[in-house]
């Protein structure tokens, strides 16, 4: 995640904290100092830490589970409003996904079971603002974890509750209609958030409710275009007409080609083999700044991820579009077959989720439309 410091891993997986979570730190250490002085804010600082080391152990509980059921986790960072896991995918086998999303309460449930032993059940009616003294803070921590255990279990994406929720509706319906249900029921929960909040009023309800209409309506849509992509592998949708230049070239020769036939992105081609891509943004930006008389070699981006023809698009295409990269060359055993690009797979879900007896790209003429640039540029 971008903006995000490393500070560790564990088992493999990266642990980092973005920059915004120290706003946080000082936020509460201020709260503290205006509360109780220089003391008073080593405490607050002191349970904030603690709490986000509880959140980690969470999060933790969720990535040792899905390791062992062979899903990538790519990294766990800590934000102000919590911990996120970075998997490179859900399972859709059901009891694998209620497996995943129950450990990371089960983790705050154990430590309620450590926690609980040596202070005993907290009072909710006496609760200092910022604890002073240990057994305080161990009755702070009781406190939290039962917050975050009853919290993520409420039946809502993005919470784990949503994802137990539609794991158990997979278990007796299909997985888009589990998630489609579990959806709806995330979307009630959050305009019920936003009631209370507004009635209450509290704006921070209002903010949650906000947060789960979005992680709600996001994950129904992630699930339809898996969908959409289930059984479509990449060759259904590459371009076999690949636009090359040569770095040796000036890019007056991605202006001609782009003005005679409309191609936008190009490959680049050095000694007979492919070197490289030229999106459109990068030759446009340098031919502004440069001139047209300018080595296509100069700008060529050397460094991005091929795909094979057989890729199956419904497990890329996040990996797709999470990366600064919208064309991908399509290879095999070192052979150019055509070219991936991301706005001809957004075209593709856009015509198959919202308009009924559209051309399937398979069917489509090999030349290319046009695709619309931010700005123009001019031969001159």
């Amino acid at each position: 995640m971008k903006w995000s410091i490393p500070i560790g891993r564990v088992l493999g997986i990266r642990i980092g904290i973005h920059i915004t979570f120290f706003l946080i730190i000082a936020w509460i250490g201020w709260v503290g100092w205006t509360i109780g002085g220089p003391e008073s804010s080593l405490w607050a600082v002191a349970m904030i830490c603690l709490l986000f080391i509880c959140v980690i152990l969470h999060e933790l509980g969720h990535s040792v589970v899905a390791l062992r059921y062979g899903v990538e986790v790519r990294s766990i960072t800590l934000l102000p409003i919590g911990g996120v896991a970075s998997m490179k995918s859900m399972p859709e086998e059901p009891r694998q996904e209620l497996m995943i999303a129950v450990a990371g309460p089960l983790v705050n449930v154990l430590i309620l079971a450590v926690l609980i032993p040596l202070k005993g059940f907290p009072s909710w009616l006496d609760m200092p603002i910022i604890p002073t003294t240990l057994p305080e803070m161990v009755d702070t921590m009781i406190r939290a974890n039962i917050i975050l255990v009853v919290f993520n279990m409420i039946p809502a994406f993005p919470m784990d509750g949503g994802r137990v929720l539609r794991a158990l509706l997979a278990m007796f319906f299909s997985y888009t209609t589990a998630t489609a249900w579990a959806s709806g029921v995330g979307r009630v929960v959050a305009v019920l958030f936003v009631a209370l909040g507004l009635y209450a009023p509290q704006p921070f309800l209002v903010l949650i409710g906000v947060f789960v209409f979005i992680g709600a309506e996001s994950e129904a849509r992630m699930v339809r275009v898996k969908d959409v992509l289930k059984n479509v592998p990449v060759s259904v949708l590459m371009r076999r007409d690949v636009p090359m230049v040569d770095g040796t070239d000036a890019l007056r020769t991605c202006l001609e080609r782009y003005h005679d036939s409309g191609y936008i992105d190009f490959l680049v081609e050095e000694e007979g083999e492919v070197r490289g891509i030229l999106p459109a943004d990068v030759w446009m930006e340098a031919v502004k700044k440069y001139g047209p008389d300018e080595p296509v070699g100069h700008h060529v981006v050397r460094r991005y991820i091929s795909f094979q023809p057989d890729a199956p698009l419904d497990r890329i295409i996040q990996d797709a579009w999470g990366m600064k990269q919208e064309v991908f060359p399509v290879m095999q055993d070192g052979r150019l077959l055509g070219m991936l690009i991301l706005a001809d797979v957004s075209a593709y879900i856009a015509r198959r989720t919202g308009e009924a007896g559209q051309t399937h790209p398979a069917e489509r003429a090999e030349a290319p439309a046009p695709r619309p640039s931010r700005f123009s540029v001019d031969l001159g």
